[in-house]
């Protein structure tokens, strides 16, 4: 019987079951999905409606402000983009909202320095700061006026202030929320000695009526268009601004400072389009690049009148309510 010949082989590994391969293949799959589907998300942003929450009622400059600029983004990003009214509680339930938001971008929201700043800095039980928020820039600022009816014995701002000098907290002043930069500005006056009965409502069109009504002797708040309006129909005579210099669209308002009132916080009403601290940075990064030209749209400046179309972006809007929360710290601090 002839000898058997043996070749030394290098081992084989076996092949691959069927079960195996299909097995890594599907974690593959999965895997990969979970990986880029962040990035499709927010890529593809929105999939579904986006709520934009707002702490006013409805009828005044920030609704009518909001309603456009989600128009505005509607079309530019689809899908439904709808505004629900959160008014009350100083704005807090609806700023804890957009704080306590997922970072998907499907709530975002509108705030104010009153809402984002004075809220929580007077309350600290309301459950957020100004820095759980994602800021997005400004799409609208509004100035004050200090305004009473046609009919009022107060033809000046001067006959005004010596009036509430001679009888302290017998003039009654409306704003549009305990806590609005108008509501602080008369505290502050208070503190100078020029006490007003201050009445705050829970929103514009509430203190609009209130003064109409004759509930109230005045109204210090955000000349928003509502409020030109109700000038221009002579329902409203201004008195003067709050702003360090006379507004453009209305040049015959003198300022309080032509009248001796100085260095008071900042009253103009600045408007943050705000998402939560945590939200995704490319969809972060996608709505502020949208921002800037929803504000120039000229649908929306129509909307909300041109004077009040401005942006502002992310850093200074935050730098401006920084500086305002340490004013507004000293006008607590004062009393």
């Amino acid at each position: 019987m002839p000898a058997r010949t043996y070749r030394r082989r290098g081992r084989r590994r076996p092949a691959p079951t069927v079960a195996l391969v299909s097995m890594v293949a599907v974690s593959a799959v999965i895997l990969t999905g979970c990986a880029a589907a962040p990035t499709s998300g927010a890529e593809n942003f929105p999939q579904r409606e986006v709520r934009f929450v707002l702490p006013y009622s409805a009828g005044g400059p920030s609704d009518l402000g909001a309603r456009a600029l989600m128009d505005c983004f509607e079309q530019r990003f689809g899908e439904s983009w709808v505004v629900e009214n959160q008014a009350g509680g100083a704005g807090a339930p609806a700023m804890v909202d957009v704080a306590t938001a997922g970072p998907n971008g499907y709530l975002l929201g509108l705030g104010t320095q009153s809402t984002l700043v004075t809220t929580p800095t007077l309350e600290e039980s309301v459950g957020y700061t100004d820095g759980d928020f994602t800021y997005l820039g400004q799409p609208m600022a509004i100035p004050s006026l200090i305004m009473v009816r046609p009919d009022s014995p107060f033809r000046t701002i001067d006959d005004l202030l010596a009036a509430v000098r001679a009888t302290p907290e017998t003039v009654s002043v409306g704003t549009s929320g305990a806590q609005t930069s108008f509501s602080m500005a008369l505290r502050e006056l208070s503190g100078r000695g020029t006490v007003f009965n201050t009445v705050p409502f829970e929103g514009t069109s509430e203190a609009n009526a209130a003064l109409l009504g004759g509930t109230v002797d005045a109204r210090w708040d955000a000349a928003g268009r509502d409020t030109l309006a109700l000038v221009d129909a002579g329902r409203m005579r201004p008195l003067a601004t709050g702003s360090e210099e006379r507004l453009t669209f209305l040049p015959e308002v003198p300022t309080l400072a032509e009248h001796g009132i100085t260095d008071l916080i900042d009253t103009t009403t600045y408007y943050a389009m705000i998402g939560p601290r945590d939200l995704d940075p490319r969809i972060v990064e996608r709505l502020r690049a949208e921002l800037p030209g929803c504000v120039a749209d000229p649908g929306y400046r129509n909307a909300v009148g041109a004077p009040y179309a401005v942006h502002t972006a992310p850093d200074v809007l935050t730098d401006r309510l920084e500086a305002f929360g340490r004013r507004l710290r000293e006008v607590v601090a004062g009393g």
